[in-house]
């Protein structure tokens, strides 16, 4: 057995990034979804840290796409037009993000045509990793257009405990949290969309023990 899968032990089950190439285990895509602040980037430290999954961000696939020259820059640039632009060509990102702050609408035109682009890409990534890695996981807000996972989870957080995490980690006011609230889906939406659910209201060891419990239901 490899080192690395020796060191996980039990506690990991079949969840290792060589387990695949050794005995043939099956890849699983794991969606990950959640409103703004529901601590979806702690179940994603968890199952990177515990069970070696190799994780794909909407959010960072995105800024990727907002690079000079990408497709995602020129749609910033067509929409937005070239003010939001700093003097090395690059995106201004805090500019951009307080003009669609306060503009919905432009908000809207943009999120129509980079969305469909950062699922492209993040399809791209799964088809690319499944030669390395048994556990892919995507996390996102939005919901894809056709189905890419396996199983979706969705991370419930108690609204007044998102607020506080936003508040304490981004300095968000309680303006800004609540219209980024509004323009999510709703928690309705979000359990309709997913398989399961994970409860986030508690520690860090419950979270790690629901966490390991749906896997282990996934993989029987």
């Amino acid at each position: 057995m490899h080192e690395k899968c020796s060191k996980i032990g039990s506690y990991i089950g079949s969840f290792c990034p060589y387990r695949k190439n050794l005995v043939g285990g099956k890849v699983m895509v794991l969606g990950i979804f959640g409103g703004v602040g529901a601590g979806k980037s702690t179940v994603l430290d968890i199952l990177r840290e515990k069970y070696f999954a190799y994780i794909i961000e909407a959010d960072k696939v995105a800024h990727q796409l907002y690079q000079r020259k990408e497709a995602g820059y020129l749609v910033i640039i067509d929409i937005l037009g070239d003010s939001v632009c700093r003097e090395d060509g690059e995106l201004d990102r805090e500019k951009m993000a307080n003009i669609l702050y306060h503009h919905p609408q432009l908000l809207d035109r943009v999120n129509q045509v980079i969305h469909p682009l950062v699922w492209k890409k993040i399809e791209e990534d799964i088809a690319r990793e499944r030669k390395a890695y048994d556990l892919i996981v995507v996390e996102a807000a939005l919901f894809p257009k056709k189905k890419l996972f396996d199983v979706a989870w969705y991370v419930d957080t108690p609204q007044n405990l998102r607020c506080m995490r936003l508040k304490e980690s981004r300095g968000y006011t309680q303006e800004r949290i609540e219209s980024m609230i509004k323009r999510q889906p709703s928690k309705e939406e979000y359990m309709k969309f997913c398989d399961q659910v994970l409860y986030n209201d508690g520690s860090k060891k419950d979270l790690e023990e629901q966490i390991h419990l749906r896997l282990m239901e996934a993989k029987s």
